[in-house]
């Protein structure tokens, strides 16, 4: 299990291929960023993803290949993007997805092989920006898909 409670920074690289971690991983709710492939190929980590409030960005590969995760993934109220293969290939998320208020922009790749997430696509109005493959191979998307009023770019 990694717990950050208290932190408020986590470096970019910082648990770069620890494939040997196992268990559920708690952030921090003063965490500001999740920073470029901080958890990139942590292939043991479990449970769902909570991205608090208190997050603005996360990075690009934060998540990558992160298999086991295996529930749901809530990006809090205050993300404004999500980097490029930021969650691609963690095909043990399952969902709901529940993307919250402020996000601006969802960059390519960002979700790409996420093939068991099974809930509605619901996006912000916020949303202005979806970069090509955002969504490539989420096979288990169901319902309706309302497009933004905002966006700009798809």
């Amino acid at each position: 299990m990694l717990t950050y409670n208290l932190t408020t920074s986590i470096g970019a690289y910082a648990f770069y291929n620890c494939y040997g971690f196992n268990g559920p991983l708690t952030l921090s709710i003063h965490l500001p960023t999740i920073e470029p492939y901080t958890f990139y190929n942590c292939t043991g980590i479990t449970g769902k993803i909570f991205v608090s409030d208190s997050v603005t960005s996360i990075g690009e590969y934060a998540f990558y290949n992160c298999v086991s995760l295996n529930e749901s993934l809530t990006i809090g109220s205050s993300v404004e993007i999500v980097g490029q293969y930021a969650f691609c290939n963690c095909k043990g998320l399952t969902g709901p997805l529940k993307i919250n208020g402020k996000l601006k922009s969802i960059e390519k790749f960002t979700f790409c092989n996420c093939s068991n997430l099974k809930s509605e696509l619901k996006l912000p109005d916020s949303v202005e920006f979806i970069d090509v493959n955002a969504f490539t191979d989420c096979k288990s998307l169901t319902g309706d898909l309302n497009i933004p009023p905002y966006l700009e770019k798809i």
